[in-house]
């Protein structure tokens, strides 16, 4: 009688227990190609600035090739779109939560806002820079957005001046503020790595400009 073998296993399939292995060069299972070129061009934009990057320095820096980027961006306006887009909503809710936490009063409120936007902003390295300058530049595609941004912060502090029961601040004066605290911390930027020193001594200015929103309104300018 004719012995009949154990049934044969499809070609390809694993044992029982196994696992198949990646084949060289293979993403993992954890890999996110938009992340991954989100990260890349952030390396990217702080190495080169915006107007000299391109997208083929994207996919250098991400490891991705140009069809995959083009899968998930149209351009490197829209991935810079994007990375200003995770940046700006991470800080405005980390001044939205520490402004929220501080103590209720105005000027704790301030200090707390500019503690954590400074310690962010200037924390994040050279790509901050970029994400700064681009939007203020003249005729950027990115301006309309970040006065939105600007208008965030605006409004974290009248909102908390509601709570609290108080007057609303001069919007003027508070768009005055923010542009003020703005432009130090891209001054602070252009200088190189921002130290402690450097850190603390943007904190005392931004808090002296700060304390106008709480000083009555008529009160008088004085003389020289």
């Amino acid at each position: 009688m004719k012995k009949t073998g154990a049934p044969k296993k499809p070609a390809g399939t694993a044992r029982k227990g196994t696992t198949r292995k990646r084949g060289p060069g293979r993403p993992g299972p954890d890999f996110s190609a938009p992340a991954t070129l989100l990260a890349g061009a952030g390396q990217a934009f702080a190495a080169k600035g915006y107007a000299d990057t391109s997208v083929e320095d994207i996919c250098r820096a991400s490891g991705v090739s140009r069809r995959t980027f083009y899968r998930f961006f149209a351009n490197k306006e829209a991935v810079f779109a994007a990375l200003f887009e995770v940046a700006a909503g991470r800080l405005v809710e980390s001044v939205r939560w520490q402004v929220e936490q501080s103590e209720p009063a105005p000027q704790a409120m301030l200090e707390a806002g500019i503690d954590a936007y400074l310690r962010i902003t200037c924390g994040a390295g050279p790509i901050a820079r970029v994400l700064f300058l681009e939007p203020r530049s003249a005729n950027s595609p990115f301006s309309a957005r970040h006065a939105e941004v600007i208008a965030g912060f605006a409004d974290i502090f009248q909102n908390s001046m509601r709570r609290l029961g108080l007057a609303p601040a001069d919007p003027l004066l508070l768009q005055g503020l923010l542009a003020a605290i703005e432009s130090i911390s891209i001054e602070l930027m252009e200088r190189g790595p921002v130290d402690e020193e450097a850190l603390q001594h943007g904190r005392r200015v931004m808090l002296r400009l700060s304390a106008s929103l709480t000083l009555p309104e008529d009160l008088p300018i004085p003389a020289r």
